[in-house]
């Protein structure tokens, strides 16, 4: 008898052919019939692949050039969407990380990940902004490609 277990992932379920490769899976749920923070283990690493996208892809991203270029210096965070307070106090769990910016411009190479982000909170699941979840989504995809072959 083969034991099952329940991964969270942010693949649509159309695309998960056979096994999904252990860095795509987001953590592990228990056997509850709901998600809660109480039965989610977080996948190292996904966590690092995660940030490993954030730190590649997102600089190049509209969204956070036009914000770099409206700050002009100083740090840009990268808030998770779950959070209660986008606009106010976050808290350092809905936090993924920081980019430092000079004259209007993302510098390379400056992202620092946030060690006390957690990707489930009482909140709930960890939320991405559209752009940076097609960008994750894509990476994703080519990383199940190069495994098939």
């Amino acid at each position: 008898m083969t034991a099952t277990k329940r991964v969270f992932t942010l693949l649509p379920p159309d695309e998960i052919r056979t096994e999904i490769p252990n860095r795509l899976i987001a953590g592990f749920v228990g056997n509850g019939e709901i998600i809660s923070v109480d039965n989610f283990t977080p996948n190292p690493a996904f966590v690092e692949f995660l940030h490993q996208v954030i730190e590649k892809h997102a600089p190049d991203a509209e969204p956070l050039q036009e914000s770099a270029a409206a700050q002009g210096e100083g740090w840009i965070y990268m808030v998770d969407g779950r959070t209660p307070t986008p606009q106010g106090d976050v808290s350092s769990e809905d936090i993924f990380g920081g980019f430092q910016i000079k004259e209007g411009k993302v510098l390379d190479g400056s992202y620092k990940q946030n060690p006390e982000h957690i990707l489930m909170t009482e909140h709930g699941m960890f939320q991405l902004e559209t752009w940076l979840l097609e960008i994750v989504l894509t990476e994703m995809r080519q990383f199940i490609k190069s495994a098939d072959h």
